[in-house]
């Protein structure tokens, strides 16, 4: 957690300037604004969020440049600062696989449950006059 804090403070001080007279956050706003997301994000340990938040900024940065709002050296080191938090990020779990056929015929384990059978009554043999068959305690008579 503190390799990702780190890196977050890096990129804060990319984003908003060391001592210059005029950073990215000062020509775009929305730079710090970006900015903010992933620090919220970080600090709540929300590493899906940090992702989002982490890709938004790129792209608002590669805009930014693209526009002229900001020059080419302060977007690359800003992209390079992202790409670094993002990878230092834990690896976003994978979605669990689905089959679409599967899913769709096989119903949930609460429907699976085989019905009950219905009770059968004994068929009495005439020769025990009316005792079932195979009533005992499992000894020969």
């Amino acid at each position: 957690m503190a390799g990702r804090f780190a890196a977050a403070a890096v990129l804060a001080l990319v984003v908003s300037g060391c001592g210059s007279d005029s950073t990215p956050a000062d020509e775009v706003p929305a730079l710090a604004t970006r900015l903010d997301r992933v620090d919220a994000a970080i600090a709540a340990g929300d590493d899906a969020r940090a992702r989002t938040a982490l890709r938004a900024l790129t792209e608002a940065t590669t805009r930014s440049q693209e526009a002229g709002d900001i020059s080419s050296d302060q977007a690359d080191r800003i992209v390079a600062a992202a790409t670094e938090l993002l990878a230092r990020l834990p690896e976003e779990a994978p979605a669990p696989p689905t089959d679409p056929e599967t899913s769709a015929t096989t119903p949930p384990a609460s429907e699976e449950a085989p019905a009950p059978t219905p009770h059968k009554p004994k068929d009495k043999d005439p020769k025990h006059h009316g005792h079932p068959k195979g009533k005992g305690h499992g000894k020969a008579h």
